[in-house]
């Protein structure tokens, strides 16, 4: 069954150069991440990430949405507020479990949670990294829209 995660991203970003040659400058962003709801229709107007899950769920259902927030860069600057959809699930101790074990392992590249009892999937963590950190990890939860909200 495929499920819609639909997301917001926004944030201001600056530029400042300190000199003449081409590598004396610096940059920095301020971002903020939100899910905004999780459907069973590709949603139109909205960032989405399509998960394909092994269970079947109706509208109106409660699912758990695991994102994280985090920071990168590079030698010039630095990104805070970044965010990433990793998962949705459809129990809440199944997904808790997840939370906790991404906040175990928020330093390996990816990590083996459980999706649902006895099934174990392995996901890239963009918190990871030389110049990455993680911010904030986040499990929320979403009634199940059929179609979500549009913008146009």
């Amino acid at each position: 069954m495929k499920i819609y995660v639909n997301y917001e991203e926004y944030g201001e970003s600056s530029h400042e150069s300190h000199g003449d040659s081409e590598w004396d400058y610096s940059w920095s962003y301020d971002g903020s991440f939100n899910v905004a709801g999780v459907v069973l229709e590709k949603p139109e107007g909205f960032s989405y990430e399509t998960f394909n899950v092994n269970w079947e769920a109706s509208p109106g259902e409660e699912v758990y949405v695991l994102t994280t927030i985090y920071s990168t860069g590079d030698s010039f600057g630095h990104a805070s507020g970044k965010g990433e959809v990793l998962w949705v699930f459809k129990d809440f101790d199944v997904a808790k479990n997840a939370a906790k074990r991404l906040r175990e392992q928020e330093d390996e590249y990816s990590v083996k949670i459980e999706d649902e009892p006895g099934q174990t999937i392995q996901l890239s963590n963009p918190g990871s990294g030389y110049f990455e950190s993680v911010e904030e990890i986040r499990l929320e939860s979403f009634k199940l829209g059929k179609v979500g909200v549009m913008k146009f």
